[in-house]
């Protein structure tokens, strides 16, 4: 696992946000984020199942959040745009996730699942309430992204070129 690896050696564009590790590429971010989201449904599932709450205890949405805030410090400098965009688009994903579990526990449990429109307006419904934190994520995220970026660009241009180091080898 290359990505894993750290010294001072690790070329700019595969850096994460430690410059000394190596980031993880954009597909290690789109799995990070839908982890942590993933783990969070499920938390919210046992809580509710084990002590009787009604709608969870928010571990999804804070799931969700430190997912993709880990993703966007986690991935290389050359895949910031997927950490950029990914928050609203793992939202839907999780929605999506969440339509086909329910459906799945009700083939699996034979227990009485409601019919897809209602299913999917409920789920719906969730999202819209959850898009304070979406939006949030979202800003929180784009910042992190941006100070990034902007570190990476000043470095990129910190560092000689190839043509300027074989032209002051060739002058001197």
């Amino acid at each position: 696992m290359r990505f894993l690896e750290s010294g001072p050696d690790v070329p700019l564009a595969e850096q994460s946000a430690d410059p000394a590790r190596r980031g993880v590429p954009w597909w290690g971010a789109v799995a990070i984020a839908f982890g942590f989201a993933i783990a969070g449904i499920a938390v919210d599932s046992l809580a509710a199942r084990a002590f009787g709450f009604e709608g969870g205890v928010n571990a999804r949405q804070l799931g969700f959040v430190i997912g993709c805030l880990v993703a966007a410090l986690a991935v290389r400098n050359r895949a910031l745009f997927t950490a950029a965009v990914q928050p609203p688009l793992v939202a839907v994903g999780v929605v999506i996730l969440r339509v086909i579990g329910v459906k799945v526990k009700g083939l699996v449990t034979s227990a009485n699942v409601p019919d897809l429109n209602s299913l999917l307006i409920k789920q719906v419904f969730s999202f819209s309430n959850d898009f304070p934190v979406i939006l949030f994520t979202f800003l929180a995220a784009l910042t992190v992204v941006l100070v990034r970026w902007w570190r990476y660009n000043t470095a990129r241009r910190a560092q000689p070129s190839a043509a300027a180091k074989t032209g002051t080898a060739k002058a001197g």
